[in-house]
């Protein structure tokens, strides 16, 4: 049906008013056959011998950052396969939840699915061109930081601890106070308070019963 279209004079390149050609489409919507239809139609066959060939593909629609400006290309085949995996069926209700949970798994299998191939090459390539040093750049500087701040936890100096600093004339929140109140004593002083507390408590019964 779809190279019926194409024979009968449609543009392959027309976009709808969410900005997706048929060839994005097909990849926010996991159709793997109509996508690789349409790759084929798009693709331009450089030589062919035998049972080998190279086919150009243009990839304004399908890498993820754009070839004009440099920007991130959200609507492109490879950023809705990677991120794109909202559908129709999330439009259901909440107590539906268990029902979108599962077509949720099943769509990113599909989309999973259309890695292979083409896009599964232009991850490569931009894997060895910027991913893999990305990420060991990020990967050293977490590394040294985390050194640092474990010899910076160990080589603490402990000598001048807020307890040293006060000389144990602290509160309960380990905040320096001035005045008699050493946390050593303050066992004693709620003891006594309590002692004191309790006696007058039995005076009064005694007084009540009799």
């Amino acid at each position: 049906m779809f190279r019926l279209a194409m024979e009968s004079g449609a543009r392959i390149n027309i976009t709808n008013k969410q900005n997706l050609t048929p060839l994005t489409l097909a990849a926010k919507l996991a159709k793997k056959q109509m996508f690789m239809e349409i790759l084929e139609l798009e693709g331009d066959s450089v030589w062919a011998y035998g049972g080998a060939a190279s086919t150009a593909y243009p990839l304004s629609k399908i890498d993820t950052i754009n070839e004009v400006t440099g920007e991130l290309n959200e609507a492109s085949a490879l950023s809705l396969v990677v991120y794109g995996l909202k559908s129709h069926g999330e439009k259901n209700f909440d107590y539906e939840g268990e029902i979108t949970k599962k077509a949720s798994i099943k769509e990113t299998k599909e989309h999973l699915d259309l890695l292979d191939g083409l896009l599964e090459t232009v991850l490569e390539a931009k894997w060895q061109a910027f991913g893999k040093r990305s990420m060991l750049r990020s990967l050293i500087a977490f590394t040294l930081y985390y050194m640092f701040l474990v010899l910076s936890f160990v080589l603490r100096p402990i000598s001048m601890s807020t307890a040293q600093i006060t000389g144990g004339w602290i509160t309960f929140e380990g905040k320096p106070i001035d005045g008699p109140y050493n946390l050593g004593h303050a066992p004693e002083i709620s003891t006594a308070q309590g002692l004191k507390f309790y006696g007058k408590y039995e005076r009064t019964n005694a007084f009540m019963k009799h």
